[in-house]
């Protein structure tokens, strides 16, 4: 008898096809992608009756409104934003007081509680007052196979560059992340008009894409939007994402917080050095393969951009680090543990 996994969401596409290719190797268990309103209701409204289970799953990052990889058995929490509005929208609105009701209904009726990180996991015991035995940490295993094959494709990021611009003469700096206020774009642009100020030749990619229900970041794109050496990329492919992320100098991720920080290790994994924050997950996720920083630390920040910049060894070291960081993220046998707790339950 089949069981089948619900994924729906795309937020991390990269990790539910990690997750596929392990799962179809088996016989009793597979995922599928299946995004919408009407067929998540659908599923919840029927779910006691499925033979074989359904397992409904949202690896989407706070505060898209679903989340877990199942409504009884088995729930995947990637972090605690849901009780964290300050980090989302840089103020308390009420606006998830609702989801934070509901992930707590969810989490009591679990069996199980999935989460990326020490760190989550942690924070799970403490905002959600659950007993630490039914949480298992399950870092997030990242099928290379698809970055690989761009980056070693000369000839594709020669064209992905010619459609943005990109001028390899430059130091460019890449931004990846959600409009969140956690995610600290306002100290990323802050730093970067510094380096303008200091006659550095720089560049800065922002890929994401602004929300009008995030005031604390939603003029920040305005700005950044009309300056000459910024380029904003929203909802671009994975192939454009892959390819700028490689051509890139440093990935500049000055996080406030995260469950696991998908970011910093696809930059690792496109060969690009990673300068990142201190705080939350980051020093586990990391460790020593990247420059972590006080994230709001204005010249420690700029001296470490300064130095991959201009230390061509220092640059390929931490490339080499990061190479082998990224060992401990692309082993899909890990999910093996997943795995036996969904075929058991």
């Amino acid at each position: 008898m089949k069981k089948i996994l619900i994924e729906t969401s795309n937020s991390f596409s990269n990790v539910f096809i990690g997750m596929n290719s392990f799962f179809q190797k088996k016989h009793n268990v597979r995922l599928i992608n299946c995004n919408g309103a009407l067929i998540n209701k659908f599923i919840d409204k029927t779910q006691g009756i499925w033979k074989p289970k359904l397992y409904k799953s949202g690896m989407s990052l706070m505060p898209n409104f679903h989340t877990g990889l199942a409504r009884k058995n088995l729930t995947w929490i990637h972090d605690t934003l849901f009780n964290d509005e300050f980090m989302v929208y840089g103020n308390k609105n009420g606006k998830l007081k609702g989801l934070n009701k509901l992930i707590i209904n969810l989490s009591r009726k679990s069996e199980y509680i999935v989460t990326p990180s020490l760190y989550s996991k942690n924070r799970l015991v403490d905002d959600l007052k659950i007993k630490e035995k039914n949480i298992l940490v399950m870092p997030y295993q990242i099928f290379t196979e698809k970055y690989l094959k761009i980056i070693n494709d000369n000839k594709l990021i020669s064209s992905i560059k010619s459609k943005f611009g990109f001028d390899e003469k430059k130091f460019n700096i890449i931004f990846v992340g959600s409009p969140h206020f956690r995610k600290n774009l306002k100290q990323v642009y802050k730093v970067f008009l510094q380096l303008i100020n200091k006659k550095i030749d720089a560049h800065l990619y922002v890929i994401s894409y602004k929300r009008k229900d995030i005031p604390a970041t939603y003029n920040l794109y305005l700005e950044i939007e009309k300056n000459i050496n910024t380029t904003i990329l929203s909802h671009i492919s994975d192939e454009d994402n892959i390819a700028l992320m490689n051509s890139c100098d440093v990935l500049f991720n000055p996080t406030l917080e995260e469950g696991f920080g998908l970011p910093n290790v696809e930059a690792q994994i496109c060969q690009t050095p990673v300068l990142s924050s201190n705080v939350s997950c980051i020093p586990e996720i990391l460790g020593k393969s990247a420059v972590l920083l006080n994230p709001n630390d204005d010249e420690a920040q700029i001296n470490y951009l300064l130095k991959i910049y201009r230390d061509l060894d220092f640059k390929k070291n931490l490339i080499k680090k990061g190479n082998n960081n990224i060992l401990r993220f692309n082993n899909l046998s890990r999910y093996q543990k997943l795995y036996s707790i969904l075929n058991n339950l």
